[in-house]
């Protein structure tokens, strides 16, 4: 494939609503699952990273044997579905976590 041909595609990707969408959710999850994470105690900071581990673990399992296209647009998608589905996510995107 030619280079004008990549560039083509990658601008056409760049700046459409799909990769807009995709790129808000991980912001929004990020800064509001960060923002809650940085407020829990030392304890709950290690249960919750035990968990998420053995979470990510579960979800490499189930993705693992996947074109590595179909495990990237999984992940891509799980996001998207994270905010639409974890109700205190909006409230806390205005909270700028505390940089100590």
């Amino acid at each position: 494939m030619g280079l004008f041909n990549r560039f083509s595609k990658y601008v056409r990707v760049k700046f459409s609503g799909t990769y807009k969408n995709i790129m808000q959710s991980t912001d929004k999850v990020a800064v509001a699952s960060l923002t809650l994470f940085i407020d829990k105690t030392d304890a709950d900071k290690k249960q919750i990273m035990t968990d998420a581990r053995a979470l990510a673990n579960r979800m490499f399992d189930a993705i693992k044997n996947e074109s590595d296209l179909v495990r990237v647009l999984s992940v891509l998608t799980a996001i998207q579905i994270v905010v639409l589905t974890v109700p205190q996510l909006p409230d806390e995107l205005g909270r700028t976590p505390p940089l100590d």
